[in-house]
């Protein structure tokens, strides 16, 4: 078993080496009628892999562990897988430029680890400090990173290609990985895999009884990864044939590149520099800083 380097991150490797295979060995089959799943036939084998990993072991174990441990010892459970990827969140919130997202997270991680007893109590919420969604695909995605083909991962589910790459990143940051006891971040690990099935119970039902679930789960998480990029507030239209987080017209959170980050960061805290050039063209993502040029 891996020690080190982490575990995760090497798996995550493993399986994109095997996707870059696949798409190889793919490439001359007829693309999909869908813009967004041009290797559907892959996919659709992938899908039925997990579905059928999902109700040999994932679904027995969930319902095993609901129906056994009590209801607010699932809810410290939970806490404490959250606050251990807030870390994570305030990394990307502060790439995306969302410095007050940032600081509430860091703030959130803080008052949660020393006063809710390792994250076990959400004693921050209880102050007012939500919990954000951040990861290192939204981060690519407003850095102006295309977003590539839909795409299912064994055992990982779906993404995209640049969401699979955002997994990466997110493994090498996930704390579970540098545990040094591979024993406890093993158990740990399948601890929150089922914790993770306990919240999405409903959703797995109802996909269960869609006339076809592979489609539902296509565009559940097509619009799931909108919501998120949008920060919960995204636009009253339709994205573009080809798929994507199109900021609308006016408005709309946009691609952020590092320079553009580092401009912002510094006009935020020396303002005698200059205006907020770099301002985001987003209410929630603008600078609040004098002179600040409007949103063009």
């Amino acid at each position: 078993m891996l020690s080190s380097p982490p575990r995760r991150l090497a798996r995550t490797a493993v399986l994109l080496g095997g996707l870059v295979l696949g798409l190889a060995a793919c490439a001359g089959r007829p693309p999909s009628t869908h813009p967004s799943d041009p290797l559907e036939d892959l996919n659709r084998a992938n899908f039925a892999l997990d579905q059928k990993l999902e109700h040999a072991v994932i679904r027995p174990t969930t319902h095993v562990y609901v129906r056994v441990v009590p209801k607010p010892v699932r809810i410290v459970v939970h806490n404490f897988f959250s606050n251990l990827r807030d870390p994570l969140v305030f990394v990307n919130e502060l790439l995306e430029g969302r410095w007050k997202a940032g600081g509430e997270e860091f703030a959130r991680f803080a008052v949660n680890t020393s006063f809710g007893i390792l994250g076990a109590f959400d004693v921050a919420g209880a102050m007012g400090l939500h919990r954000h969604h951040a990861d290192a695909g939204l981060t690519l995605a407003h850095w102006g990173l295309p977003e590539g083909p839909y795409l299912v991962l064994p055992l990982l589910g779906p993404t995209t290609l640049r969401g699979a790459f955002g997994k990466g990143a997110d493994a090498g940051l996930d704390p579970l990985n540098y545990d040094p006891g591979v024993p406890s971040r093993n158990a740990l690990s399948i601890l929150q895999e089922v914790d993770t099935g306990a919240q999405i119970r409903t959703a797995e039902r109802l996909l269960s009884q869609s006339f076809d679930p592979y489609v539902m789960a296509r565009q559940a998480y097509m619009a799931h990864r909108r919501y998120r990029y949008y920060h919960g507030n995204p636009p009253v239209s339709f994205p573009p044939a080809g798929g994507g987080f199109p900021p609308p017209a006016g408005g709309g959170p946009p691609a952020a590149t590092p320079l553009k980050l580092l401009r912002r960061a510094v006009a935020g805290v020396f303002p005698v520099l200059g205006p907020c050039r770099g301002a985001a063209r987003h209410s929630s993502q603008r600078l609040s800083c004098p002179g600040a040029e409007p949103a063009p």
